[in-house]
């Protein structure tokens, strides 16, 4: 056996393991009740069973809800085939991820480092990645984010090959088909990931024409289609009409929108902090080792510049735009590992042989430990859905269709993604989740706090924090979103067993606003206990954003405004008035 085949053999070894790891993870994640809701054609309730459910409900999706038609129509696809097949398909889209960031870095050969680079992308990538459950575990985000930026890294591999005067595919017909197809794709994909595209397209057009680099004529087929294709995502009429019936046009705030952009980029930057500090300490060693030495290889880092610069740029207008989530930088993240690769490869030979195999060892302990942790975390949220979906059945069975199932037992983190369900039957999740299991209603087992808005309330999200003694504490807070007449007014948190000192309530941010409460009302063990609004009224603490507040005739008024709005209810065991 020749060295080289060793080389594959080993490489390959590299790749099973990760798939199969991958494999695991997606088939222990169950599904949600958002990819419930895309089980059926869209506004209809009935159940998708054949392509042209998919073409009418996307046509509907695309006047209503976004431009994402494509990448909601592959969601559609594995929900009517079923998730064991995308399992197995949204696996090696991760393996495909990864190799074409190392073919992206300028590794396009199999040699003796290739594993080692290997595993360096998939450590990148789990530790610097913003969110990964619901990225890559999740099947409606996976799609959006994982595959788009797949899309978007395949079609400007030919553009990557370009750089360095070279060309990828054979200039004929079946170059500029294929590339009509890969540049619609990767226009009409994901907002996100089409404004990274087109930063770094601008970006190299500007490389190729002050480097005067001739091109094959079949890239700028790719950029036309990839015009074409954020064309119509980002004019789908469902853009205007979601904006206009959000309230945005209406009460459209630009500079508050660009300090509530700012603290999303801050919340994004703090969890990708490993690769933006990494990149940086490498350009300090490359400044560093290019004093001392006559070879400079400025080509390289233009590259690097022109990948980082795209991703850095690219999430430049999300500050003004109404929500920028962390998964929304994914794509962007898989450009800043890009060229950290390759910073990486530039400066190799200046770093010890022995220091890059120990950070490695050391990195890849932190990751078997996280990735072991993250498998059995995975692993309990499998058994409890089983769990569920036994007790439906037997429900079922017995000729009972409104169920209560247990709580998930763990909550959504970076690595972790979960959508529960409400103790609401009439929240969306939960709505949606009945009608998958054609049952009547679902609610969430457990005690519960209830708030009574009414419909001029400021819809959004809310989030409570309880303090049992020991202060406020992430772990224990509870949120829910309020659609107004949607969940009929009526707000469900977790409630703790614990006694509660003091509450936090936490309102959507927002410009000038109102919040109407008529009654709050505990729910523990199957009691239910009122809270007197009167004394409430005198334990309010208003501590962020809070105009001002009043209770008339035991109903509570609230003015808010701001980027985090939120009060605190003083002595709030001492307000419960009566036991109903």
């Amino acid at each position: 056996m020749t060295y080289k085949n060793i080389t594959k053999y080993i490489l390959y070894s590299i790749l099973l393991l990760f798939f199969f790891y991958f494999l695991i993870i997606n088939i222990l994640m169950p599904l949600t009740p958002d990819d419930f809701s895309r089980a059926t054609v869209s506004h209809t309730g009935k159940k998708i069973t054949n392509i042209w459910d998919i073409v009418y409900s996307q046509y509907y999706f695309y006047q209503v809800v976004n431009g994402r038609a494509i990448v909601h129509a592959f969601v559609e696809l594995f929900m009517m085939l079923g998730k064991d097949l995308f399992n197995i398909i949204n696996s090696l889209v991760f393996i495909s991820l990864c190799v074409l960031i190392l073919i992206h870095s300028g590794i396009k050969e199999i040699n003796k480092f290739v594993g080692f680079h290997f595993i360096l992308v998939v450590i990148l990538l789990w530790f610097g990645l913003p969110s990964i459950g619901d990225t890559i575990f999740w099947l409606s985000g996976s799609v959006n984010y994982l595959w788009t930026a797949v899309f978007s890294l395949s079609f400007l591999l030919p553009f990557r090959f370009a750089i360095e005067g070279k060309e990828l595919l054979n200039s004929n017909k079946k170059a500029h088909i294929l590339m009509l197809v890969l540049g619609l794709l990767a226009g009409w994909s994901h907002e996100n990931t089409a404004m990274l595209t087109g930063c770094f397209l601008f970006f190299i057009f500007l490389y190729f024409w002050f480097g005067k680099i001739k091109i094959a004529r079949y890239l700028y087929t790719g950029a036309l289609s990839f015009v074409i294709g954020a064309l119509f995502l980002f004019l789908a009429p469902a853009n205007f009409n979601r904006v206009k019936s959000m309230g945005y046009t209406d009460n459209y705030d630009l500079w508050r929108q660009v300090k509530i952009g700012f603290e999303s980029i801050k919340y994004i930057l703090k969890s990708s902090q490993f690769i933006f500090v990494l990149f940086f300490f490498l350009i300090l060693i490359y400044i560093w080792t290019s004093k001392r030495s006559r070879v400079k290889n400025n080509k390289a880092i233009i590259q690097v510049l022109i990948y980082f610069s795209a991703a850095c740029v690219s999430i430049i207008p999300m500050l003004v735009s109404p929500e920028f989530p962390p998964r929304s930088f994914f794509a962007s993240a898989t450009f800043v590992v890009i060229s950290i690769v390759m910073l990486y490869r530039v400066i190799s030979t200046e770093i010890n042989s022995s220091l890059k195999v120990i950070s490695l060892f050391i990195l890849g302990i932190l990751l078997v430990m996280s990735m072991s942790r993250v498998y059995l975390d995975y692993n309990k949220i499998h058994e409890t859905h089983t769990a569920r979906e036994a007790l439906i059945t037997e429900s079922k069975q017995k000729g009972i269709y409104s169920v209560s199932l247990p709580k998930m037992p763990l909550a959504t983190d970076k690595y972790i993604f979960v959508y529960e369900i409400n103790k609401s039957p009439d929240y969306i999740a939960n709505g949606v989740y009945a009608q998958y299991y054609d049952l009547d209603s679902v609610v969430l087992e457990g005690d519960y706090l209830k708030v009574y808005t009414t419909d001029d309330s400021l819809a959004g999200w809310y989030k409570i924090y309880y303090d049992s003694g020991q202060s406020f504490r992430e772990k224990e807070s509870t949120y829910v979103i309020h659609a107004t007449a949607l969940d009929k007014n009526q707000l469900y948190f977790n409630y703790p067993e614990t006694e509660i000192k003091q509450l936090r309530l936490d309102f959507p941010a927002s410009a000038t606003a109102n919040v109407t409460i008529e009654k709050i009302v505990i729910n523990q063990n199957g009691v239910a206990k009122e809270i007197d609004m009167d004394k409430l009224g005198k334990n309010i603490q208003p501590v962020s954003g809070i105009l001002n507040y009043s209770v008339d005739k035991s109903v509570l008024k609230i003015s808010i405004e701001g980027e985090n709005p939120h009060l605190i209810i003083r002595n709030f065991n001492e307000l419960v008035e009566t036991t109903k």
